[in-house]
């Protein structure tokens, strides 16, 4: 708990208090997101100092080269009565909407720029994908949902082994919505596609 002086405490004191305290929660924050593998915060409360910590925590991101996005959501109260309340209107569930629409955008434009390099580190296509996974190449992996809803017996098979291929490399498993333009794209290159940390024969 750190004890933050009143704002009529002389205004430096005071600044200087609260961007220790901040600094004390992004340490604390950055390290379980590192652990448990988050790449996404809400901030909920009322007043300003949510904002006020987005900055501080946006400026942490920028200096550290980190990627961890975080949100601003108004609630009643600073309580963990907010929590339930942001979780009953919505508001989280929105957000978490946005995010993941443009976490596919991201991606899908990300496996673009590598196939437009045609420097064979972009596969797509269920047979030279599930290879390249196979041999431990694959840092992205893009699968369409109606691919895992869809897909006959055998398809299946190959689908998940590929996946557990991919997992078990330590590559990232991106499951696009064909109802967003990521997902729709993604599509026309067979439903499946990924991004390679090197060149394959194939």
């Amino acid at each position: 708990n750190e004890n933050i002086p009143g704002k009529r405490y002389k205004k430096q004191f005071h600044k200087a208090a609260v961007e220790k305290f901040f600094d004390q929660v992004v340490n604390v924050l950055q390290e379980n997101c590192e652990k448990l593998g988050i790449n996404f915060i809400a901030v909920c409360g009322p007043g300003f100092a949510k904002e006020h910590f987005a900055e501080h925590f946006h400026s942490y991101q920028n200096s550290k080269e980190k990627n961890i996005e975080i949100r601003v959501i108004n609630a009643s109260s600073g309580e963990l009565s907010a929590i339930y309340e942001i979780l009953r209107n919505g508001s989280l569930a929105a957000l978490k909407s946005d995010f993941k629409l443009a976490q596919d955008e991201m991606i899908m434009a990300k496996f673009i720029e590598h196939l437009g390099k045609d420097n064979g580190t972009a596969v797509y296509g269920l047979d030279q994908t599930a290879l390249s996974a196979q041999m431990g190449a694959v840092e992205d992996l893009l699968i369409c949902d109606i691919l895992l809803r869809s897909a006959v017996p055998k398809q299946r098979e190959k689908i998940e082994d590929t996946l557990n291929a991919t997992e078990a490399t330590r590559g990232n498993v991106h499951i696009l919505s064909t109802m967003n333009p990521a997902g729709e794209q993604l599509q026309s290159y067979g439903q499946i596609a990924a991004i390679l940390r090197y060149k394959v024969e194939l």
